[in-house]
Order: structure tokens, then sequence, then C-alpha cells
């Protein structure tokens, strides 16, 4: 992230990542469909001026194609119901050479007992989760992403008390 960045986050939930954000870039719009997530996360963030949070469609946002510089998805792929069409919307917002940075959680490759941690971790935040929930592995993560005109910058699972797939990747510029 950039100081000059004008960032869009979708599915910001509690805006617990959107407090991260908001530090490196000159602009922030959190957003999510949830009222309740909403109501939490501008309670956090309103010592923020550079954060307007606001509920949008994650499939068909309200803003102008091109209108940002990053997209950030937090935990919001793996939870969607058609995550190509989450996906193909933040490529839309995106300006031209603008960043996708996606991160979402997985068990896949954990102990047992690590996942049952996860798992009740999850359960006592979020209570259950969404029935179409889907955990991918980082090359099906990188293969979404790349059939939607993206160019990956960087793909890796970052591995401590659970497993994180992070991914940044470039609008492509058509010439």
């Amino acid at each position: 992230l950039i100081a000059t960045d004008v960032a869009l986050e979708i599915g910001c939930g509690t805006g617990l990542y959107s407090s991260v954000i908001a530090e490196r870039v000159q602009h922030l719009t959190a957003t999510d469909m949830s009222p309740e997530m909403l109501s939490k996360a501008r309670a956090r963030l309103q010592a923020y001026s550079n954060v307007v949070v606001e509920s949008a469609d994650a499939y068909q946002a309200k803003y102008a194609e091109q209108s940002f510089d990053v997209v950030f998805m937090g935990n919001v792929v793996r939870i969607v119901q058609e995550p190509v069409a989450v996906l193909r919307e933040g490529h839309r917002l995106l300006k031209a050479g603008g960043r996708l940075l996606s991160i979402d959680y997985t068990t896949r490759g954990m102990s047992g007992m690590a996942q049952l941690r996860m798992a009740m971790r999850y359960l006592s935040r979020y209570g259950l989760p969404p029935r179409t929930m889907k955990e991918y592995r980082l090359d099906e993560l990188v293969e979404l992403v790349q059939g939607l005109e993206f160019e990956i910058r960087d793909a890796q699972v970052v591995t401590r008390e659970t497993n994180v797939l992070c991914l940044c990747a470039i609008k492509n510029c058509v010439v």
C-alpha cells in the first residue's frame, strides 16, 4: 500500500483490516453488505478521517469503473456464493495497473488439532459459517484470479497459527 492510494475494501466486516489499511493510504472506502458488520466497523474506524464506511453490494457496487488504486478482499473469496463475480467486480473497479490484494484463511495443510482450534475460534467470533463457504488451495485461488485479466505478482501461503492464502495481482492494462 502507498500513501497516495485510494483503496476499496470489499467485505470489511468489523473493520479489523480496515484500520491497518487506513494508516497506509490516502483514502479508504470500507464496504460490507451486513448492517451489523457495518455498525461494528463504523465504531472501530470513527477516529480515521480518511475512511468512509458504507453498504455496498460486492457483486455490483455503486462505484464508477476504474475508481480505485487498490481493492482489498479479506476472507471474502471463500465465503461469497459467486467468488468469480466478486473478483470480476473488483477488476471493474480498479484503475489500469491497480492492485488486487486478497487474503483468505484456510485449514488446508493444517493438523487436525489446529483445524479444530481454528473452527472453535471461528464459531466463537462469527457463529456458524455460511453454507457456501469454500476453502481454496493456493493454486485454485491463483487460477480464479488469472482467469479475470490479472497478472499475479505474488501468491503464497503464510503459515503461523492458521494458514493464510495471500495474493497480490495487477489489473492488466489493455493497450
